[in-house]
């Protein structure tokens, strides 16, 4: 199953909307909570989520992805008010789609469905990794 639950809602099951996110909420959640037990009497710390951009728009078929970048992205906002005055920052990352082996190829990839604007999308293909990038 993938972490983005790709598909339309109503075929989405109860089971697939709760897997995307436990794995991209949930886990940022505990990994947060962890992290802060440690900074808070330390009362010094940076926490960085990833998120994604389209935590901050949303997606065809991504319903439940989205959903949880959104989620992130308001997590972290609301940590950031809690323990900022403690001396602890906390930030997402909201990078967009890069293209990896772990898109399909059958995904239909054009500028306007992967979050680039006008402007970026005089080359009409995808930015790819660089062949060195380390392997998923």
């Amino acid at each position: 199953m993938r972490a983005s639950g790709a598909g339309q809602v109503t075929h989405t099951s109860n089971e697939q909307f709760d897997h995307v996110i436990r794995w991209n909420l949930y886990s940022t959640f505990w990994a947060t909570r962890a992290a802060l037990r440690l900074m808070q009497p330390a009362r010094t710390g940076r926490i960085i989520n990833m998120s994604s951009v389209e935590g901050k728009h949303g997606k065809p078929v991504l319903a439940p992805y989205v959903a949880a970048k959104h989620a992130i992205n308001g997590l972290t906002k609301s940590l950031a008010k809690e323990v900022g005055p403690l001396g602890i920052t906390v930030n997402a990352i909201c990078p967009g789609l890069v293209l990896t082996e772990g898109i399909s190829p059958r995904a239909h990839v054009s500028p306007p469905t992967w979050g680039s604007t006008s402007t970026d999308s005089s080359n009409s293909s995808p930015r790819k990794p660089p062949s060195n990038a380390p392997s998923q």
